[in-house]
């Protein structure tokens, strides 16, 4: 498979989509990049999650009600250990 070099990874997609229609990817090779390209933006989102000391971690599956529930719990939290 052909990979196409990227000048950024900001605008991977916008330049993977160019290289398709200028004929320098295939349909198949362009949508298979900008799925590894994304795939590894993913990544790169995961570990900086992980890496923050207090992130809060919400189940998107919860009712609307129970996380911002929980986000006041955590805002009121972090009030309380400023003010300390």
């Amino acid at each position: 498979m052909r990979r196409i070099r990227l000048a950024r990874r900001d605008n991977a997609h916008a330049q993977l989509a160019q290289a398709v229609l200028a004929g320098r990817l295939s349909e198949a090779e362009g949508l298979s990049e900008m799925v590894r390209v994304t795939n590894a933006y993913a990544k790169r989102q995961r570990t900086w999650f992980r890496r923050q000391l207090e992130a809060l971690t919400i189940d998107a599956g919860a009712s609307p009600a129970r996380m911002l529930e929980l986000a006041r719990m955590a805002l009121e939290g972090s009030r309380e250990a400023a003010a300390s």
